[in-house]
């Protein structure tokens, strides 16, 4: 589940472990035994609280301290940021921030956003981005312009971007280290796909390390891994190497990604979801391109560009007004699961369930 912040829907959590403007301490954050003592609303995950990469989820609850939840440990870690050294800037409890992971080589990294509360989010004043290991050991941290804002898509780095204007900035997740800048390269980045591989706003992609533009290869793109990833173009669904962009497979021409910019690969099953143009949602074989699975699902009961991949299941946003509605598939099989008694979060290394707001890991069985 990758997703991007918004100022205007940005959430407020308060920053912890900081001496406050007048002089008491930040209150200590908030601490957790296990995924047991987590609430999450299933509304706010729905449309953009969560992120996830692998086996990580990143929450920034409303009015909260962000949480980093590990799957695989039962354990919550609470981020705390610090300033990056000679900074003036001090990180307390009148701070608000956002965070998310980002999928790297050596890992998830988990980016944290933050800025001063009742700030005006036009004024060029400074915000910290820090990236940090998701057991919560800070890596590193920049100030960057609040104009900016961090989108949590990308794979390998973080893409800054400005609502106004043409101003963004590239950071790689694992070091901090600026990749390039608008006045480096003539480029309008939507979404990170590689530490210097960027998917271009004009529908092609571009090399960050020297501005090069690969041409024009297709209107939408899903990552798969650090090694490979989906591009749609005018012969077909493709699946390609990265970064030299070398053709595994094309599928049939009929066949194409649910959306732009989306997830669509359950490697724990080697499959990958698309829509067929008669109607059906449909599973290619992620190794050859070959259809395994045509579902009784049709593409009209689905939301394309709410997909969720992973632990043996797609998960599709229903066509509905309801943000928590939901359409399961098993993506070995193909078949419908209809036993979710809650909201089902699905990544390679997680597979949630939040039923009246409280978490849980499930398996594939438990939603048949």
């Amino acid at each position: 589940m990758r997703r991007r912040l918004l100022p205007l829907a940005a959430l407020s959590l308060v920053a912890a472990g900081c001496a406050s403007h007048d002089g008491d301490p930040a209150p200590p954050p908030q601490e957790y035994d296990g995924l047991t003592d987590l609430h999450w609303d299933a509304t706010a995950v729905a449309t953009g609280a969560l992120d996830t990469c692998g086996s990580v989820a990143v929450l920034s609850p409303a009015g909260a301290d962000a949480q980093v939840a590990l799957v695989d440990e039962d354990r919550v870690v609470v981020p705390e940021v610090t300033p990056p050294p000679g900074s003036d800037l001090v990180v307390d409890r009148h701070w608000s921030t956002t965070a998310g992971c980002i999928p790297t080589a050596d890992g998830p990294v988990v980016v944290v956003e933050a800025h001063e509360q009742g700030s005006d989010l036009s004024d060029e004043g400074p915000k910290v981005v820090a990236g940090l290991t998701p057991d919560g050991e800070q890596l590193w941290s920049a100030e960057e312009p609040a104009t900016l804002f961090a989108s949590f898509r990308g794979r390998g780095s973080v893409l800054l971007d400005g609502l106004v204007g043409n101003d963004w900035v590239v950071l790689d997740a694992r070091t901090g280290a600026q990749v390039a800048s608008r006045a480096t390269v003539d480029a309008s980045p939507v979404t990170t796909l590689s530490p210097t591989l960027v998917d271009d706003l004009d529908g092609g992609l571009v090399d960050l390390t020297d501005g090069r533009s690969l041409g024009r290869t297709g209107d939408a793109t899903a990552q798969v891994d650090d090694h490979r990833m989906l591009l749609q173009t005018t012969e077909g669904l493709r699946l390609v190497e990265v970064p030299d962009l070398r053709t595994v497979w094309t599928a049939d021409e009929d066949l194409r990604l649910t959306g732009i910019w989306t997830t669509a690969a359950d490697l724990s099953t080697s499959t990958v979801v698309a829509f067929d143009s008669a109607g059906p949602v449909v599973g290619l074989d992620l190794r050859t391109g070959k259809r395994r699975w045509t579902s009784d699902v049709d593409r009209s009961e689905v939301d394309g560009l709410r997909v969720q991949a992973g632990s043996g299941v797609i998960v599709l946003g229903a066509a509905s007004n309801d943000p928590t509605a939901q359409v399961v598939i098993d993506s070995e099989t193909g078949e419908e699961l209809d036993g979710a008694a809650g909201y089902v979060v699905a990544d390679q290394g997680l597979l949630l369930e939040i039923v009246r707001d409280r978490v849980r890991t499930i398996t594939v069985d438990d939603l048949r």
